[in-house]
């Protein structure tokens, strides 16, 4: 039997210390394939299309965004506890559960209720699934977390972006082909396959829970985050500034007419600019040991301030290039982020800690929401000046908290 470094021509070679693949683990293997299915939302394109035919108007649609937020806010931290007392599989396994009923609801209900009920459970399964995921990809990593885990974050969040990308390309064509519920099914369909998928996920390695209740839990947890500038540095750039990131998808529209940009074109940039991001994830790993962890957040925030500031001029191209960025930079620094966060969480206290800073970054970045919507209705070029000026603050914010021992090099 050959040895692991040898090969069957008998030439001997070793694997660089910081070599990574998805392949040589199982358990994110697994995990990768079932985020991917389950990314794959066709409806998303034609979403609101599909809940008027079922009967709901556009301001039911809002409503239903919002039972959504606040069932993630309510259920997000009492997730991470259960995580960390039953073990991150099962949590894992519940929440793909919810998700696929949540799918199965979506498309086959009608009227106000059903869809209440299929956002509620959307809700709940995205609790579910916030923090634990994370913290069972670091902890999957043994002893080899800290090199590998940006490197898997940025595999595993490419994965999703390839999903969401075959889903803005197939989603229409699905309702021009077999009617405007069939992205539903077709979504239905793939979250059942994603939930087959993530039963195969092999134990985690784990600990005896502390016998303790839910709130010493959580304040544990707390005290943790509250008394690390790095962990609250990482929860409001995380869910804060990711909200500002995010306002890119609303932005780019208006910006894009202003500037010209042809409207048949907006889905092959906004499909392009998320391939190119995904492109970006499966290399992290690497960028990140060139330039250390520290520096490579801080160009990843950068990127996306200048992107704002570009998105705003009104010329084709130069919008198109800052949408580009605005998209490279947000993506860039998420697997960057979940690696800095894991890192300085023990693992008992893991996923309620994560789950605890997801929480109050949301609640920065509904506020963040509330003030970039106000600034858009007024004229979409000042908000997105405005959102660049927030991420450039936080980028500075970056090299003040993420310090060197937590840069990765």
């Amino acid at each position: 039997m050959l040895s692991p470094c040898e090969t069957s021509s008998g030439i001997y070679k070793r694997r660089s210390p910081d070599s990574f693949a998805l392949r040589r683990h199982r358990a994110l293997l697994v995990l990768g394939v079932a985020q991917l299915t389950s990314a794959l939302v066709f409806y998303v394109p034609v979403s609101a299309l599909f809940l008027v035919s079922r009967g709901l108007s556009y301001q039911e649609i809002f409503l239903l965004e919002g039972v959504l937020s606040a069932v993630v806010l309510l259920a997000e931290v009492p997730a991470g506890h259960l995580a960390d007392r039953a073990g991150r599989r099962g949590t894992l396994t519940a929440g793909f559960a919810v998700a696929a009923g949540a799918e199965v609801l979506f498309a086959v209900g009608g009227g106000l209720p059903a869809y209440l009920a299929s956002f509620a459970l959307s809700g709940l399964s995205i609790a579910l699934l916030s923090g634990v995921d994370s913290a069972y990809v670091y902890e999957s990593l043994g002893d080899g977390a800290d090199r590998h885990a940006t490197t898997a974050f940025g595999r595993l969040a490419a994965l999703d972006l390839v999903g969401g990308t075959v889903s803005a390309v197939v989603g229409p064509l699905l309702a021009a082909s077999w009617g405007i519920a069939a992205p539903a099914y077709a979504a239905a369909g793939a979250a059942c396959a994603a939930l087959a998928i993530v039963l195969l996920l092999p134990a985690e390695r784990s600990s005896p829970p502390r016998p303790e209740s839910a709130a010493s839990s959580v304040l544990t947890a707390a005290g943790i985050v509250f008394r690390s500038p790095v962990l609250l540095y990482a929860a409001v750039a995380s869910g804060g500034a990711f909200a500002v990131f995010n306002a890119v998808h609303t932005l780019d529209q208006p910006l894009f007419q202003g500037a010209g940009v042809p409207q048949a074109s907006f889905g092959v940039v906004v499909g392009a600019g998320m391939l190119a991001a995904a492109a970006a994830d499966t290399v992290v790993g690497r960028l990140e040991r060139r330039i250390g962890r520290r520096a490579l957040l801080f160009a990843a925030t950068a990127i996306g301030s200048a992107g704002f500031v570009l998105l705003a001029v009104p010329l084709p191209a130069v919008a198109i290039a800052g949408f580009g960025a605005v998209v490279l930079g947000m993506n860039l620094r998420g697997p960057v982020l979940s690696a800095v966060a894991n890192r300085l969480l023990p693992d008992s206290r893991r996923a309620t800690a994560l789950s605890l800073m997801s929480s109050m970054g949301s609640v920065v970045g509904i506020g963040a929401n509330l003030g970039l919507g106000a600034l858009a209705e007024r004229d979409p070029a000042s908000a997105s000046l405005a959102a660049a000026g927030v991420l450039a603050v936080v980028a500075l914010l970056g090299l003040r908290y993420v310090g060197r021992e937590e840069s990765g090099r």
